[in-house]
């Protein structure tokens, strides 16, 4: 039950991020409202955002943002991640999220532009998320973990597979817009590992999920700000 009310909260967010991104998409003419102009390939773009609404790391923002926004001490803050039902922060957390991602991809970028950003920023943020376990230690003991699992550091080998399908999209469709964004995620991620570190001395799984959802908000957002592509 608590499940499925949080993937509903997340549909929620969702389904506020459809109506005032819609809204986004209307002008005003001498006191009338009219639609802009919207091609097939927005509509298309917008239903693979839609589509990945109940991923893992939305649900690890989302109790981040309950966590992180409404504990007020380290046990607070675990306590409320680990309850499954989202809350008002989540909500406004997801909100911010799809309202970035939707019109970066919808307003600013074109229709390649949008592919090439979308399998870019997705390995490229992963990649540097996914670092987390290397600056911080896990803040709860096994038994108290939500699925009973202990990230460990992974091989040499593990290391080098990530480092190779981190980089290889953005190697393949390079361009120099792309550095800017990933220098600023990569802060991002630095910034979000010392604000963990002093809030619960270490990290969570949600604590992985919500790193990458910011950490591709910023991608974003650096894009946009930069010129993007």
């Amino acid at each position: 039950m608590a499940t499925l009310q949080h993937r509903s909260g997340i549909l929620q967010a969702g389904s506020a991020a459809l109506a005032i991104g819609r809204m986004a998409h209307w002008r005003t003419d001498g006191g009338d409202l009219h639609p802009l102009p919207m091609d097939e390939h927005s509509h298309r773009r917008r239903r693979s955002i839609v589509s990945g609404w109940q991923n893992p790391p939305e649900d690890g923002f989302a109790d981040f943002c309950d966590g992180f926004g409404g504990g007020t001490s380290r046990d607070g803050v675990l306590r409320i991640m680990k309850d499954s039902h989202i809350g008002t922060y989540g909500v406004l957390g997801l909100v911010m999220y799809y309202l970035i991602i939707w019109n970066t991809l919808t307003v600013v970028l074109g229709e390649m532009e949008s592919a090439v950003v979308l399998v870019v920023a997705d390995s490229v943020c992963k990649l540097i998320s996914s670092s987390i376990i290397w600056f911080l230690p896990y803040a709860r003991k096994e038994s108290e973990a939500k699925i009973l699992t202990v990230y460990s550091r992974p091989s040499l080998m593990e290391v080098a597979g990530s480092l190779v399908f981190g980089l290889l999209p953005m190697c393949l469709f390079f361009s120099p817009s792309f550095i800017v964004p990933t220098v600023a995620s990569a802060i991002a991620a630095l910034l979000l590992f010392a604000y963990m570190r002093h809030r619960i001395q270490g990290y969570t799984g949600d604590c992985c999920g919500a790193t990458f959802i910011i950490t591709e908000a910023v991608f974003y957002l650096a894009l946009v700000i930069n010129g993007n592509i």
